[in-house]
């Protein structure tokens, strides 16, 4: 329904409520599932995807995640101190930028396409390289 109200234009993205940016929790929790996401070549979605199918490292990676978010709610009354230090309220890029939001929506869009410009010059490269050897 949200997509027929956005085609509509009768949708503004600054209705909803955001989230608040809490430092110190962000920078906890997304630098291992950052991590675990590169070492493992999984997010959560396609490891249940990948476990569905037998694939282990996929099995494996799903009970990781299951373990870690057993462990954290069980060290959670511990560590609430930690999880909300740095609180800053709700916070945008455009916001903390200053700068207009299509700007900064423009500017995401062009690191995209370059990221993927790029990523797909270094597999032509190395494509180029193999068929060499």
């Amino acid at each position: 329904m949200r997509v027929a109200h956005v085609a509509a234009g009768r949708f503004r993205i600054s209705c909803g409520r955001g989230e608040d940016c809490v430092v110190a929790c962000k920078t906890e929790n997304g630098t291992p599932e950052g991590m675990n996401r590169v070492v493992g070549g999984y997010c959560p979605g396609t490891s249940v995807a990948a476990a569905a199918t037998g694939r282990l490292d996929g099995l494996s990676y799903l009970l990781g995640v299951g373990a870690g978010t057993l462990l954290f709610a069980g060290a959670f009354p511990a560590i609430k101190g930690l999880y909300y230090a740095g609180e800053m309220g709700v916070q945008t890029l455009p916001g903390v930028l200053h700068l207009p939001y299509g700007l900064v929506v423009f500017a995401v869009v062009l690191m995209a396409v370059g990221g993927f410009a790029g990523a797909t010059w270094v597999e032509h490269r190395r494509a180029a390289t193999h068929e060499e050897e």
